[in-house]
């Protein structure tokens, strides 16, 4: 069950690394500008393209991840404890992180699809295994 823990904490990890580094992208972009501030408050368009991309990238963290966060606590909270599931787990946040790299970086959109296919294959199987064991 433990081993489950560590691949949902880097996850945590990568969404809090990448909250502090839209904060840090905007607080750039914005510099000393008080009212671009203020405007981004209901619109966030104002913002330059790589504040943008990287605020992007974050709010992903809040689509498909919540469905690795559920399956691991129902898992573990079941008593459920797999090689399978630790390594599909770790599957799941490695395809993340490239996911990440992708999207903060050359930013291409198939290359990017193709590791979001990854994580999503990863987060089907751990669904199934979960509804084996459950079941």
């Amino acid at each position: 069950m433990m081993s489950l823990v560590l691949p949902l904490l880097v996850q945590v990890a990568l969404t809090f690394f990448l909250l502090f580094w839209v904060a840090i992208s905007r607080s750039k972009a914005a510099g000393s500008d008080k009212e671009m501030i203020q405007r981004s408050a209901t619109d966030s368009s104002i913002w330059p393209d790589r504040p943008k991309q990287v605020a992007n990238c974050y709010s992903n963290q809040f689509e498909l991840p919540i469905l690795f966060y559920l399956v691991i606590l129902l898992y573990m909270t079941t008593g459920g404890s797999s090689v399978l599931m630790t390594g599909l787990a770790w599957v799941f946040v490695a395809f993340r992180i490239i996911h990440m790299i992708i999207h903060t970086g050359t930013n291409r959109v198939m290359h990017r699809f193709m590791a979001f296919v990854g994580s999503l294959l990863a987060a089907i199987a751990m669904w199934v295994l979960f509804i084996f064991h459950y079941f």
